[in-house]
């Protein structure tokens, strides 16, 4: 969704400079997630997919179903809510029960560099 932010915004109404708009809320949208990383580690493994895959699937509704770019931008917090929620808690199952503890910090800085992408 997000390499065809431009054109879904373009469609509802929006222009080239809502796509600042909409970066900023994603990353202001992820700094209560980061600041509760213990909190939502808490979170069973079943709830926490549940919101990595629910959220951006909701997001991809709000913009199918789009009238102005304020829900571009609503979905765009959902869809960073869940990859905070999965990068946080799910990264850390995942990472911990599947890799060998040589290759622990590589697979943590390969995460890392995949989600950055």
């Amino acid at each position: 969704m997000n390499h065809l932010k431009t054109a879904i915004l373009e469609n509802v109404g929006g222009s080239v400079s809502d796509l600042g708009i909409d970066g900023v809320i994603s990353a202001i949208t992820q700094v209560p997630f980061i600041a509760c990383a213990d909190k939502v580690e808490k979170l069973s493994l079943r709830i926490r997919y549940l919101f990595v895959t629910g959220l951006p699937c909701i997001a991809c509704l709000l913009a199918y179903c789009a009238v102005s770019p304020v829900m571009i931008f609503a979905g765009s917090g959902l869809i960073n809510s869940g990859i905070v929620i999965g990068m946080f808690g799910v990264k850390n199952y995942v990472i911990f029960y599947t890799v060998s503890c040589q290759l622990l910090h590589c697979s943590f800085f390969a995460w890392d560099a995949i989600l950055s992408l």
